[in-house]
């Protein structure tokens, strides 16, 4: 009766007072505590409120970051506030872990309410502006991409100016928004097409990717540069975006990469091909004749 009791008052929000037996039992942490959360991730439950107990109350960081994945992989939304909570941890695995789960929260099915998706988007915001931790500032970009909407985006279109490697996580998120149909600004654009000669291969990968999410013709002229980049996985992302918005004007440029060694490249080069040869409507035809 006093377990049943206790779940009934604490369980809506997850804000429990004294811990029940089992719960406090696992409060420590160490391997019992891990193998319990791992058996409730496979079962897709929150163990009556031992899940969210664990991520905000466990003396144990490893624990509390655990719980925090395990609950981004559940997907219900009902713990967004734990995992808000847990973007305030003070261990930084925790808080990587919070953000990483808040993404996966973001690509939830069915689609977030409204409310809880502006509440994330909202404490992602306000705790990307403090993180001193620049790994998990990545993490909160990339969540951002996940939970989408008009602060996030803008958010990460600002992000594409920042140091070191945030270039491409933000991309990889304005890709991930893109591909969602969320609104990309045309300065956003701007700003992907001028890393095509960007020193970190990963910045041009994901800003290529992001340009090929668009699949709008404002794109194409952005990409086409990227097509000739020095990195093979660079050029098969180019290549692929072109698929669907590439004119007769692009039949030489895709004619030369059919000769390429690397497989992907010339085969995505062959379908942007055979899609401008079903647009031909007499002779000549140069990309019926490439292939």
């Amino acid at each position: 009766m006093r377990r049943a009791l206790l779940l009934s008052a604490c369980l809506p929000v997850f804000a429990c007072g004294p811990m029940h037996g089992q719960t406090m039992a696992l409060h420590a942490g160490g391997p019992r505590a891990l193998e319990h959360i791992d058996a409730l991730e496979n079962r897709r439950s929150l163990g009556l409120g031992d899940l969210p107990v664990m991520a905000r109350m466990s003396k144990d960081p490893e624990v509390r970051a655990r719980a925090m994945l395990a609950m981004g992989r559940i997907q219900d939304p009902e713990v967004a506030s734990v995992l808000v909570d847990g973007l305030g941890d003070p261990s930084t695995e925790v808080r990587a872990e919070a953000a990483f789960a808040i993404g996966l929260l973001g690509f939830a099915s069915p689609r977030l309410p409204e409310a809880v998706r502006d509440q994330l988007v909202t404490a992602v915001l306000e705790a990307e502006a403090s993180e001193p931790d620049f790994d998990v500032r990545g993490y909160l970009f990339h969540a951002l991409g996940r939970l989408g909407g008009p602060q996030a985006v803008a958010r990460l279109v600002r992000a594409l100016d920042e140091r070191r490697d945030l270039p491409a996580v933000a991309a990889l998120g304005l890709g991930t928004s893109a591909r969602a149909k969320a609104p990309i600004p045309r300065e956003a654009l701007e700003k992907l097409g001028g890393f095509r000669f960007h020193e970190m291969t990963d910045v041009r990968l994901y800003a290529a990717w992001a340009l090929a999410q668009l699949q709008k013709p404002e794109a194409r002229e952005r990409l086409l540069p990227f097509a000739a980049d020095v990195d093979e996985q660079v050029r098969a992302v180019a290549v692929k975006g072109l698929v669907e918005v590439a004119t007769p004007d692009d039949a030489p440029l895709l004619e030369r990469l059919l000769e390429e060694d690397e497989a992907p490249v010339a085969a995505e080069a062959t379908r942007a091909l055979a899609r401008l040869a079903r647009m031909c409507t007499g002779e000549p035809c140069p990309a019926l004749e490439a292939l």
